[in-house]
Formats: structure tokens, C-alpha cells, sequence
């Protein structure tokens, strides 16, 4: 396929627009942590019929209404169409980060009980 010069540009910059934004990342964000896990690397959250994310390590895909709006895979970006969805995304990133960061709390006092469990036995198989 022989591209115009024009249109190459116009490519490129949706490919800059797109990694300015940081879509991946968002996609991710909010894919594992209001999502469902999928598959080893693979988390989907999807928001009624109107709207979903699947995203991985490599791969990520979102719709809105019917449509891919952003697919990216193996770090190379095949579509990106702006819209009215990344107002969407944005603040489903806002709940994302709040879900996240109580995970990361909940992880952290798991952890914490864990270590003193391990310390209490270990004061008691030596006595201390």
C-alpha cells in the first residue's frame, strides 16, 4: 500500500498524540485494577456494552460504542482515534488509582501480619 506523504504525518503525529497521553498506561491502570483477569498477562474491564478495555503486557484494545478507538500491540500503536471515550478514561483512571492504592494498603498490612506471625513463632520455638 503507497501512502501519501500527507497522510504519513497524519499518522505519525496520532501515533505522538497517542504515546503523549500515555493510553497504554491508562488502559493498563484501569484494566487490572477495575477489571477481571483474562489471562496470565491479560485484564479486561468493560463498562456495559458502550464501552471496554482489554490490555496486557504487549496488547491493548479499547472500545467505545462498537468501535476499536485504540489498538496498540508488540509496542507499535495500529489505530488511535480521539473522542469524546478519553474524557471516560480519564476518570476511570481517578477510580482506578484510589482501587489500587487501597490494594497496595491492603497487600501492605497483609504483609505486616504475615511478619509478625513468622517473629511470634520464631520467639516462640527459641523460648524469647
Amino acid at each position: 500500500m503507497i501512502l501519501s506523504e500527507k497522510l504519513k504525518q497524519q499518522i505519525q503525529d496520532r501515533i505522538k498524540e497517542a504515546e503523549d497521553k500515555q493510553i497504554e498506561q491508562t488502559a493498563f491502570i484501569i484494566a487490572r485494577n477495575l477489571g477481571r483477569q483474562k489471562k496470565d498477562d491479560i485484564f479486561v474491564f468493560e463498562e456495559d456494552s458502550d464501552f471496554s478495555i482489554e490490555a496486557g503486557s504487549v496488547y491493548y484494545r479499547i472500545l467505545h460504542k462498537g468501535n476499536v478507538v485504540f489498538h496498540s500491540s508488540g509496542g507499535r500503536i495500529y489505530s488511535f482515534i480521539p473522542g469524546s471515550w478519553e474524557t471516560y478514561l480519564i476518570e476511570l483512571l481517578s477510580d482506578a488509582k484510589i482501587k489500587e492504592a487501597e490494594n497496595n494498603e491492603r497487600v501492605r498490612r497483609a504483609k505486616e501480619t504475615i511478619d509478625f506471625l513468622e517473629e511470634l513463632e520464631e520467639r516462640k520455638k527459641w523460648g524469647l
